[in-house]
């Protein structure tokens, strides 16, 4: 593949990872259809696309990025190709998806008389998982925003109430800032070198929020009631 010539460039960021800082690397594109021999007795051949990523002009010291992606979806440009790059390279997003959908939502453990209960629930844990993965995203990649685009007033301020002890202030703090406390109700401890929380602590967190705010409204209307 580095013989076939290069349809196109671009960047792409590498996160930081196992101590190393996050950088950028111009990576270099080449395409081409290629054939495999199939199984069985007939052995027919299979059509697929072969989109090979390598980095440029790595830095001194580090391994250059080198990706061989096969896919059966047609490649014919660059922009089709920087597309399964891309593809690629949210492996790692899909894959805490689905650790939500299985860890936090336990849909595994769900067992239903009618597929048609079963795809109802499915559905109602995919909205679940995309709210646990898209808090831990913005929280990282927007820090500075306002706790107020993902959270509720009644959510952001009982997070507060029940990490500091004391009563909330009327000024919503940042989402990077509110979404630590809540990783904090489901164990995520904050120190220096933890980094920022994962999406474990986030749904621990959220869960045990659910229950706070059962229980203050459970008790706002014994309060109503006396």
């Amino acid at each position: 593949m580095s013989e076939q010539q290069i349809v196109g460039k671009y960047n792409v960021d590498i996160p930081k990872r196992n101590g190393d800082l996050g950088r950028k690397a111009t990576v270099s594109v080449s395409t081409s259809e290629i054939r495999l021999l199939g199984n069985g007795k007939s052995k027919r051949p299979i059509s697929l696309y072969a989109v090979f990523a390598k980095e440029s002009n790595p830095p001194e010291g580090e391994k250059g990025i080198e990706w061989m992606l096969l896919t059966d979806l047609v490649i014919e440009n660059f922009e089709q190709a920087r597309k399964i790059i891309e593809w690629y390279r949210n492996r790692w997003e899909i894959e805490t998806y689905f650790r939500v959908m299985k860890g936090g939502c336990q849909i595994e453990s769900n067992r239903f008389r009618t597929e048609q209960r079963m795809l109802n629930c499915i559905a109602i844990y995919m909205i679940t998982g995309w709210r646990f993965h898209s808090i831990t995203t913005r929280a990282r990649r927007l820090p500075d925003t306002p706790s107020t685009s993902v959270y509720s007033k009644k959510g952001w301020r009982m997070i507060r109430m029940m990490r500091d002890k004391t009563i909330p202030p009327d000024v919503p703090p940042s989402v990077r800032k509110i979404t630590r406390m809540l990783a904090g109700l489901g164990g995520f401890l904050g120190r220096k070198g933890d980094g920022e929380p994962g999406v474990k602590t986030v749904w621990q967190g959220y869960t045990k929020l659910v229950h706070y705010i059962e229980a203050a409204e459970a008790l706002n209307e014994i309060k109503r009631c006396l």
